[in-house]
């Protein structure tokens, strides 16, 4: 796919399809034209900015289009980007096979909002999620410093809590933010929760996620 992203994506790409067919729901899509050859343009993208996914199926239409937007995108300042882990975790967006896999459910994940145990469908899924308790939670962990992770654990006390699965250092808001899979029964825990940073520990501050930078008292 070619990721139109940004707060200026659907002002560009109006330019290139009539901006009435770009009106959907997000993770929703449609075929549209471009020189006669339809391509599926989704409300999607690596970004918590928003933007449009295009899965080009023509090579040559494909730099076609490329070389029309940046061509139309002139006073828009359009550049080649890629996805930045910094926003990714600072925005709370979550990657397969890093933050989570199959051996975790969506409860453990924070994504209970997108998941109705009680809807009327014939579902393998639903029963076994009604059976499962969850028995680690993804959180969020803030530092005040850079953190030189020699280890992915996280420590309630003495006690092993937990594991790093995506870190980094945030300069909008100093301060390193940590996804961490941790042990469900240990969050009511009141133990210090810290990290080994450089052969000392760091303590660190337990959060949901995604990070409420303003409820955390930080601001831009």
């Amino acid at each position: 796919p070619l990721a139109i992203q940004g707060p200026k994506s659907k002002k560009l790409l109006s330019r290139i399809f009539d901006e009435k067919n770009l009106e959907m729901g997000f993770f929703r899509g449609k075929f549209l034209s471009y020189k006669e050859c339809k391509m599926f343009v989704a409300r999607s993208g690596w970004s918590k900015q928003g933007g449009f996914e295009i899965y080009v199926n023509d090579k040559k239409i494909g730099l076609n289009l490329w070389d029309e937007l940046f061509e139309k995108g002139k006073n828009l300042n359009v550049r080649a980007g890629c996805p930045n882990l910094i926003e990714r975790i600072e925005s709370g967006l979550l990657s397969f096979g890093g933050d989570m896999n199959y051996d975790n459910t969506p409860f453990e994940c924070g994504l209970d909002q997108y998941v109705d145990l009680g809807a009327d469908i014939n579902s393998l899924s639903l029963d076994a999620l009604k059976k499962r308790k969850p028995k680690t939670q993804l959180i969020g962990l803030l530092a005040k410093e850079k953190l030189d992770i020699n280890e992915r654990k996280v420590f309630k006390g003495k006690t092993f809590f937990g594991e790093i699965t995506s870190n980094v250092w945030s300069p909008r808001y100093s301060r390193h933010l940590c996804f961490a899979n941790c042990n469900v029964k240990l969050l009511v825990d009141t133990n210090t929760t810290y990290v080994k940073s450089s052969n000392k520990n760091i303590e660190v501050e337990v959060t949901n996620l995604p990070f409420d930078f303003k409820s955390l008292g930080l601001t831009k």
